[in-house]
């Protein structure tokens, strides 16, 4: 602010200028006010192109419609990609619908309709289309599959790795204070101690083994 273009200090900024198309005629260098050509019926299908007056020719009457009867949404000829620009892979001579890299469609795993998919299915269950997660077979849920648990295959919520659940997550064991905050602790401490062969654990999950060691060392015993 403060002064005009002529009396800035900064360097001069060339400004690229910007193509002009003419929309009646399509050439490019001037507007369509100044075109020589005719013009173009407004009203025309966008689709076919121009209006049948500019026309003579029979086999341009027969090939093409060519007509301002109607909108390009109601045009009944296909509609030319020539020169259109896929707004999918920015490719030229295609419509984005028609893209040869479009990602296939989704189906529904239960019955194949590409309508829904598999938890919006209305269809009972086919249970020769389940494959389970844990051996790859089809034809059961990982649930029901009758072979040992494969680990590699589980992943952890809690720490993202494979190889275990949340229960034996080690950075769960390491982060947890033992002070009731996992909901079930002081029912699965005696059954996971129990398991492991170790100690049997008091009801906040930590080993109580005072009588143990007092008898080992011949001391004395509480109680006594």
């Amino acid at each position: 602010m403060g002064h005009t273009a002529r009396g800035c200090k900064e360097e001069h900024v060339i400004h690229e200028r910007v193509e002009v198309k003419c929309v009646n005629c399509s050439a490019v260098g001037h507007r369509a006010r100044d075109c020589t050509e005719p013009r173009r019926d407004r009203f025309a299908c966008r689709n076919c192109g121009y209006d049948l007056s500019l026309f003579e020719c029979m086999v341009v009457l027969l090939t093409v419609c060519r007509s301002s009867e109607h909108k390009a949404a109601e045009c009944p000829n296909p509609r030319s990609a020539e020169g259109v620009e896929c707004k999918r892979c920015n490719e030229v001579g295609h419509f984005a619908k028609d893209c040869p890299q479009a990602p296939a469609p989704r189906t529904c795993r239960n019955c194949g309709s590409e309508d829904h998919i598999a938890r919006d299915c209305d269809k009972p269950r086919d249970i020769s289309t389940v494959t389970c997660r844990n051996c790859d077979e089809v034809g059961h849920f990982s649930r029901d599959c009758p072979k040992k648990r494969d680990w590699s295959k589980v992943k952890c919520n809690n720490c993202g790795q494979m190889g275990h659940t949340v229960k034996r997550c080690p950075s769960a064991a390491d982060n947890d204070t033992g002070m009731g905050d996992n909901p079930g602790l002081e029912n699965n401490g005696n059954q996971n101690a129990a398991a492991d062969g170790g100690w049997p654990t008091d009801s906040i999950g930590m080993a109580d083994h005072s009588e143990a060691v007092a008898a080992e060392e011949g001391g004395w015993k509480p109680g006594w």
